[in-house]
């Protein structure tokens, strides 16, 4: 009987674990994704990457509708995923959060 306990722990502290690492996995996505989109948005406008934050409207900090587009080609080109931009996106948060979802998207059907 001691052998299976220890396998039924073992498969408790393994699921753990995979729930754990996803859970690191995706912030480093998210971040990995923010700090791709400062830095394009920093060379573009010319504003210290610093200044960036998440709840920045994107409007505010320079960036018009030509340079949005601009914009999601460069980040297509750093982050090697086609943005298709299909609904309206305020904030550097909201442009994190489209992006993350359609790379979980296309994630999903590969």
């Amino acid at each position: 009987m001691p052998f299976f306990r220890n396998l039924t722990r073992l498969k408790c502290v393994l699921s753990v674990d995979k729930l754990v690492f996803r859970k690191y996995i995706l912030e480093a996505t998210r971040i990995m994704y923010f700090d791709a989109i400062a830095k394009i948005i920093s060379e573009r406008t010319g504003c210290d990457v610093s200044t960036i934050k998440p709840e920045s409207k994107i409007f505010e900090l320079g960036i018009d509708s030509l340079d949005t587009v601009e914009l999601l080609m460069n980040l297509e080109d750093e982050i090697g995923i086609e943005i298709d931009l299909d609904e309206k996106v305020d904030t550097i948060d909201d442009l994190d959060k489209f992006i993350q979802k359609k790379t979980a998207a296309a994630g999903a059907q590969s």
